[in-house]
């Protein structure tokens, strides 16, 4: 919810923000997707789930080292 009512942020502090709490989320619940995968608490399919949170943190990265060099963002509406 955080990152879509974040999407018309103007400021980049707050658009870091978001993407750096958003990064860190992805790679707590990576590795807590891990653990209980490879615990046996979960089957097979999670790791489904693990690399939807690689993606996510990928992501997000790749927005915090590019975002502060791109000109401001501009909406098509």
């Amino acid at each position: 919810m955080i990152t879509w009512f974040a999407r018309d942020f103007q400021d980049w502090n707050a658009v870091r923000g978001v993407l750096i709490g958003t990064a860190v989320g992805d790679l707590v619940g990576g590795i807590v997707n891990i653990w209980g995968t490879m615990q046996a608490l979960t089957n097979g399919l999670a790791w489904g789930t693990t690399i939807l949170y690689a993606l996510l943190l990928l992501g997000a990265l790749y927005c915090l080292y590019t975002g502060s060099r791109r000109p401001a963002f501009t909406h098509l509406r």
